[in-house]
Formats: structure tokens, sequence, C-alpha cells
């Protein structure tokens, strides 16, 4: 896959390279982070090797980043089909949790799957708020799943704080990309990258 790796980026710009829709934006298949996107109903969380484009009706409300995340520019359609692709399948996995009746199940399932994904630590610092949302649970259904784990709840971060560098609120009045400026969203080079 033909990529440019992006400059770290801060909060701000992910915010605004996601409200473009930009297509060709994507977190990196070689991290283990990712990016829980929510609005007012539900979030969506997008794994490794996934495009980030989002519908532009989704009124996004906050986004929190799980773990390193690398942001790529892909350059090819191909490839953008195939993160896509990957995109489409992450979703799949989180529904075939919701399809589990039992609340304390789909917590449960939840909580593997982003332990299988992230790794415990970063799993850990999710928001109790995000991961009820992205799995319709209640708190009590996902403390009880952290234990299952074998994490107490005074472990658990119950809600984010305002402050929580991985939380991003969304605010409209945000400046469109192309009124960013220096080097916020460019990218490294002009050198590609083949990323196993």
């Amino acid at each position: 896959m033909d990529v440019k790796t992006c400059r770290s980026l801060d909060p701000k710009t992910v915010k605004a390279l996601i409200a473009e829709a930009n297509p060709s934006l994507t977190i990196s298949p070689r991290c283990r982070g990712g990016l829980i996107i929510s609005n007012a109903f539900f979030s969506d969380l997008i794994f490794p090797g996934s495009s980030l484009t989002i519908s532009p009706n989704f009124h996004c409300k906050s986004l929190y980043l799980v773990g390193s995340v690398e942001f790529v520019g892909v350059i090819s359609a191909q490839d953008r089909q195939r993160l896509w692709q990957n995109r489409i399948k992450g979703i799949q996995r989180v529904l075939r949790i919701l399809e589990e009746p039992v609340g304390q199940e789909r917590a449960r399932q939840l909580i593997n799957l982003l332990c299988q994904q992230f790794g415990l630590e970063a799993a850990r610092q999710i928001p109790l708020e995000f991961i009820q949302q992205v799995g319709a649970v209640t708190t009590q259904e996902t403390l009880l799943a952290w234990q299952q784990q074998g994490q107490g709840p005074a472990q658990l971060s119950l809600t984010c704080q305002p402050d929580d560098p991985a939380l991003i609120v969304w605010q409209p009045s945000l400046p469109r990309l192309q009124q960013w400026s220096g080097d916020q969203a460019e990218f490294l080079g002009s050198e590609l990258e083949s990323a196993a």
C-alpha cells in the first residue's frame, strides 16, 4: 500500500480533516491505536488499517483517541477502497457484539474486543461513557465486565475529564481545513512508504 505518513497531528487538525471527509486519511495498519467518534446517539469505533471517512450527516460531537494513533494519507483509489472495506469489517465486528441480547454479555464481548485490539492499558483508559455508547450497555454492566477481566472499578476512568488530551469535543466554530495554516495538516516529504 502506498502511503504518505502524516506528522503527529494535534486533535483539532484531526477533527478538521475528518470534518472535510478526507477520503485519503486512515489510521495506519502498523499502529495499535484507534478512534471513537461519537454523536448524540451512538459511537463508532475505528480500528487500525481503516478509513476515517464519515458521513457528512453524522453530526460528530466528540472524538476519543485510543492508545497511540498514527494517521496516514493513502495515495491510490484501490488502497482507499481496501481501507474502506476494513472499516466495514470493523463495523461488522461491533454489530455482531450488539446482536447479543444480554447487556452484560455485550459489555464483556466489547471489553474483550477492546483489549485484543488496543491492549489492556489503552482499553482501560477509555472512559466508560464511550464504551457504554459503543456497546449500548449500562455503567453497571460495563463495570461488571471489567471486573471479569480482573480490573477493579477504581482503576477505570469513569468519565472524561475536560483536560483529557485524548478527548476532542466537537465545536462547530472550528475553521475549515483550508483555513489552517502552517504544517498542521502537512504530509512529511514526498517519499512513499510501504505498509506491511
